[in-house]
């Protein structure tokens, strides 16, 4: 406390011992001080200021510099691609509806081209004409093969999804149909059929008359071989009966088809069918032609099960699941006279390839599974009507046996 009060003593003296102009110096000096840091503030802001504009702009020219190359990028792919001036143009709306900022990406991003294309016709469907409705479906379908986005069709009907990707570009006229309205009065399905199919419309008729509005969207099934497809589409215009679609690249799989399953006992062939072969030494060699080709080898098989495009086969041929196969079968049907009276089957051969599903060991061979993948929708009825009959013979067969069955133990009686 002691040294406290000397300190504080001493400060006191030594102030008041500061003469009048020692004391008008010190408030100057104080007065500068202040004077230099209300500059150094104001030079601060300023600074600041000035960095804010030259950040924004930079920014600007920055934004300026990126839309001109981005420009030049799109330019140069659409020059690439042999597109015109007014694919251009579309094409560059199209990446604006879709919400890109580089419009470039627009060349290589399927979705956003199919997001911006579906836009720009719902938009212009209330207030364009049919005709030029039409025209701009013919230029995105044009715009879409220039950008490599379109799906090759294929002429297989009965091929697995992993196989290829539908669009219902490739529905061939006389498809059955069975559409229903997503949104609205009508819950069931209606039968319908397409008479009509080219670049810009997907053109069906269906079993009764419904009242449809342009722009409803509708859903769509329909079988594929042994598949079951689904996909959407936007009615374009419709008149009675006639519905006029648009065409769509979102073919959905929904799943395989149910086939009822038969026992039969059909003689046939079957041989692998890998999609290529190396003729080597040893029996490979052997087996090929002087000209050196390697053809297929069949090895006798029996068919034990018939489901549709699905089969059963017992044969000695070491394949495993996936593997692709070649099938003959005989494929016999019982013809029905006038009088009902049945005559002699008909032999049918049916051949086609087959991918392996599964294999089971049994003796003497293996018990394949196979899926037949070649098949159009009237070759699978067919199928299906063969595989009908066949359930109905085993039937009756059936019966017959229980009624001899019967008939012994009423005679022992």
């Amino acid at each position: 406390m002691a040294a406290t009060s000397v300190i504080t003593v001493g400060l006191s003296n030594g102030i008041l011992a500061l003469t009048a102009l020692k004391r008008l110096e010190a408030m100057r000096r104080l007065n500068t001080n202040f004077m230099t840091q209300r500059w150094f503030v104001i030079t601060g802001v300023a600074a600041i200021v000035v960095l804010v504009i030259l950040f924004f702009v930079i920014d600007y020219h920055q934004r300026v510099w990126g839309k001109n190359v981005s420009r030049r990028f799109f330019d140069e792919y659409a020059e690439k691609r042999g597109m015109s001036s007014r694919e251009r143009q579309l094409l560059m709306d199209i990446a604006h509806r879709a919400g890109l900022r580089q419009k470039e990406a627009i060349f290589t991003m399927e979705r956003a081209f199919d997001a911006g294309s579906t836009k720009i016709l719902d938009e212009g469907l209330d207030r364009q004409m049919p005709e030029e409705s039409k025209r701009l479906r013919i230029e995105m379908f044009f715009l879409r093969e220039k950008l490599g986005f379109q799906r090759q069709s294929s002429s297989s009907g009965g091929l697995p999804m992993k196989l290829r990707k539908m669009n219902t570009r490739q529905i061939p006229v006389g498809k059955k149909f069975y559409v229903t309205r997503r949104k609205g009065r009508d819950s069931d399905s209606i039968e319908s059929t397409v008479t009509k199919t080219d670049y810009a419309e997907l053109t069906i008729e269906m079993s009764r008359a419904v009242e449809i509005a342009a722009g409803e969207v509708w859903v769509v099934r329909y079988y594929f071989g042994a598949s079951a497809w689904e996909f959407e589409s936007s009615v374009i215009r419709s008149d009675g009966k006639v519905l006029v679609l648009n065409h769509t690249d979102d073919v959905r799989f929904i799943n395989r088809r149910r086939f009822l399953r038969v026992a039969v006992n059909k003689s046939g062939f079957i041989a692998p069918f890998p999609f290529a072969r190396m003729v080597g030494k040893g029996r490979d060699e052997k087996r090929a032609t002087s000209e050196g080709w390697l053809l297929p080898e069949f090895v006798p098989a029996i068919v034990t099960e018939l489901a549709g495009a699905g089969l059963c086969v017992r044969a000695p041929l070491d394949v495993k699941a996936g593997d692709k196969v070649l099938v003959v079968f005989r494929l016999d049907e019982e013809q029905n006279k006038g009088d009902g009276e049945q005559k002699a089957p008909e032999a049918k051969i049916v051949q086609d390839i087959g991918e392996v599903r599964h294999t089971t060991i049994i003796p003497n061979g293996l018990q394949i599974a196979v899926e037949l993948i070649g098949l159009s929708d009237s070759d699978i009825s067919e199928l299906i009507r063969a595989t009908n009959a066949a359930s109905l013979k085993a039937v009756f067969e059936s019966e017959g046996d229980d009624k001899e069955k019967l008939f012994s133990e009423s005679i022992k009686v």
